[in-house]
């Protein structure tokens, strides 16, 4: 009689255990599936949206060294152009970054 009653409860907590995974499993295919829903629809959107550029081309002119309030930099020269009707930020023009080298110049 305890071998039957044993039996009973151990075949309901099996059976427990594959509803419990079955369901589970339901869950995590649903929140893939809307994943997958959410980045289609914001390719879509995104698509019919190109109020920017396509593509950017970065191209350096050269380099030079100036003098500023006794410090030395490093001046990179480049230009930026932009084409191509797409979702990027592009802003074209010249350009120039100053790196400061640590060293002094001039009278300082």
């Amino acid at each position: 009689m305890n071998k039957k009653i044993f039996g009973g409860i151990a075949l309901l907590v099996i059976a427990a255990a594959v509803a419990l995974n079955v369901t589970l499993s339901n869950q995590k295919q649903k929140a893939a599936s809307l994943l997958a829903l959410v980045n289609v629809e914001a390719l879509a959107q995104s698509e019919g949206n190109e109020t920017g550029y396509q593509s950017m081309l970065v191209t350096e002119n050269g380099s030079d060294y100036e003098c500023l309030n006794g410090h030395s930099y490093k001046v990179n020269k480049y230009n930026v152009s932009c084409w191509g009707k797409g979702t990027m930020s592009c802003t074209s023009g010249n350009y120039e970054t100053w790196t400061p080298t640590g060293t002094l110049c001039g009278n300082a």
